[in-house]
């Protein structure tokens, strides 16, 4: 029982035993002419006693609920960050296997294939929804500040986010220059495949490098809790 419960309890105690003590000297000393008006004082009294009580819980109860809110919030956003590091590898090994399929077609010991042109073309929308949507998941992260929540170590959260970002958008720009070096090569277009082969070697280097810095980044999140990152307020 908490201290705030101990004096409402306490204080209605005594207002009861004080209310006894007056109505049996009322019986006694004018035949219980004042009886109804302390009655209702102190039926008035306890009401509002009873109010006053109640509305601390409701108050305290709407705290607790707002904390608890909070930090399950706080919570899942976490476990989408560790959730997009295993979309982000798998999305990675891929670029492995494009990367020696563009190479062998460029070589001439592999034709072009229309499936792989689809694939491509429906992995740059996918990979540039994801991308877009690291900027959703930036302003999640700082739609936490209205809750009682304090949140630390934010810039090597935002970072992070960033860093996402970077990723994506890298592997949207791979699977657009192969899609159009692929689409080159089998229209005999050579200038256009040359210039897109060429790019799309520079793009594979800028994603390398997204990617290393990425990991980095993450394993520094990974390696704290998730009191290293929220408090309450």
């Amino acid at each position: 029982m908490n201290k705030i419960n101990k004096i409402l309890i306490l204080s209605v105690s005594t207002l009861c035993i004080i209310g006894t003590l007056v109505l049996i000297k009322a019986l006694f000393d004018d035949g219980g002419k004042m009886i109804t008006d302390w009655m209702s004082a102190i039926a008035n009294t306890a009401m509002a006693v009873a109010a006053v009580y109640a509305a601390l819980q409701a108050k305290r109860w709407f705290s607790n609920l707002s904390y608890t809110t909070a930090f399950n919030k706080a919570a899942e956003f976490l476990a989408k960050i560790d959730q997009e590091k295993d979309e982000i590898d798998d999305a990675f090994s891929e670029i492995y296997e494009l990367q020696d399929y563009i190479f062998a077609v460029n070589s001439g010991t592999k034709k072009t294939d229309d499936t792989v042109i689809s694939d491509y073309e429906r992995l740059v929308d996918y990979n540039l929804a994801k991308c877009n949507s690291m900027k959703k998941h930036l302003q999640e992260y700082n739609n936490l500040k209205r809750w009682p929540i304090s949140r630390l170590q934010s810039n090597s959260i935002e970072e992070l986010i960033k860093s996402k970002e970077s990723v994506y958008c890298s592997i949207t720009a791979t699977y657009d220059l192969a899609k159009h070096f692929l689409l080159s090569y089998r229209g005999g277009a050579a200038t256009n495949s040359a210039i897109y082969y060429n790019d799309l070697k520079k793009v594979l280097i800028t994603l390398h490098h997204s990617k290393g810095q990425y990991d980095k980044l993450y394993k520094e999140f990974n390696n704290n809790s998730f009191s290293d990152y929220f408090s309450a307020k």
